[in-house]
């Protein structure tokens, strides 16, 4: 888990960007509008098209992926192997949807960025750029100065993304693709599966990705807090792969097709066969399948107390959110993980469901690593 000092530097407030979640009821585009997200992930470029219908429920058209060779949880390289990959994501959604992408929405992740409370003391606040961007608590994104940023109170800021999206818009400009909103990944993965009720009553988003896992805290409607933790389903395969002595590949198909959280599995014994391919064939080696969720056990079980370690040096008091703990992405798809969480937590946990979202593409909704890019649909087109 990456630490991050409370004291800013002018480094860290090169920009600052918006984080928050819009309830689709609040200032809705028009009937029939297309939104088109777009997420960097570590371990793929994500784009989902969506048509916003009448009663403000998202259709999803099209949903288009390649892998994200080139980005990584600290930044995004400007170079072929990128563009390449963003292109194929773009052709991938627009083939299945029909629709010519010209405007996205694009989340906002990464390890270089960190929140703060919004209305800090800032003693060499001169010394820092004169603009930023900022969230208020209906998540609407405006542009203000650094003495206006002082006075907020009731919104988060969040820091040191200015290079991540700079590189983001000039590898969608060599695409001629206009950024017209910018969200906070935690917000928008907690856009696609919270409903008005649950953000009311309170409730905690984990998006566990490949690099990163996000939480999004939401108490009385409104994001109260959100951020990235610097640990995700690559550091599960890590120390499956150095522990098992195989591929990164192999981890990764042993963790999909074999590993669980449930206890009477965990702790099952017999053996996997991992069949291997290589240059001068196949190897074929035998795994035992304790030894292989005790790893994945542990590493999850990791992940989840950082999470709650980090909300709780933050003040954030987990016995408040009515609705409990909502798990989306890659990770939350291990078998027993909502009942990992709700022993780390104290508080019901459960698998996420997408709320207010209509799916014309076979399985695109059943797969929560989708939930970011969905949730970016969800989102409305900036205010002028």
């Amino acid at each position: 888990m990456s630490t991050r000092s409370s004291k800013l530097t002018r480094r860290d407030f090169i920009q600052l960007c918006a984080a928050g979640a819009v309830c689709p009821a609040v200032g809705m585009p028009p009937a029939n509008d297309i939104v088109v997200g777009l997420e960097f992930g570590v371990a793929k470029i994500c784009v989902t098209v969506g048509e916003r219908l009448p009663d403000g429920i998202i259709k999803v058209l099209g949903i288009g992926q390649a892998p994200s060779w080139g980005v990584t949880k600290y930044s995004i390289r400007i170079d072929d192997s990128v563009n390449a990959c963003v292109h194929e994501a773009l052709m991938n959604a627009e083939t299945q949807s029909g629709v010519k992408i010209r405007r996205v929405v694009l989340a906002v992740n990464g390890m270089n960025i960190a929140p703060f409370p919004s209305g800090p003391t800032w003693d060499d606040i001169f010394e820092w750029e004169e603009s930023c961007y900022t969230t208020r608590s209906d998540g609407l994104l405006r542009r203000v100065t650094l003495a206006d940023c002082r006075r907020m109170k009731n919104g988060q800021i969040v820091s040191g993304a200015g290079s991540w999206i700079e590189n983001s818009r000039h590898c969608l400009k060599a695409h001629k693709i206009e950024i017209e909103r910018l969200v906070f990944s935690p917000a928008a993965s907690a856009a696609a599966v919270l409903t008005a009720h649950q953000r009311e009553h309170g409730a905690l988003v984990i998006d566990m990705g490949a690099g990163t896992t996000d939480c999004a805290v939401y108490a009385e409607g409104v994001l109260i807090h959100g951020d990235c933790i610097d640990s995700g389903g690559e550091n599960i395969l890590d120390d499956l792969a150095h522990d098992l002595c195989i591929t990164n590949e192999g981890a990764e198909k042993l963790l999909i097709e074999h590993a669980s959280l449930q206890p009477a599995q965990s702790m099952s014994g017999g053996r996997i066969l991992l069949k291997e391919a290589h240059e001068l064939g196949v190897s074929c080696q035998e795994v035992e399948r304790k030894t292989l969720n005790e790893i994945v056990c542990y590493d999850v079980h990791r992940m989840l107390r950082f999470v709650k370690e980090h909300l709780a040096a933050r003040g954030i008091q987990l016995a408040a959110l009515g609705t409990g703990v909502h798990l989306t992405g890659g990770c939350s798809h291990l078998p027993g993980i909502d009942v990992l969480a709700q022993e780390v937590f104290g508080i019901p946990a459960r698998l996420a469901q997408l709320h207010g979202i209509l799916g014309v593409v076979p399985g695109s909704l059943e797969n929560p690593q989708h939930a970011c890019a969905i949730g970016l649909t969800k989102f409305t087109r900036s205010e002028t």
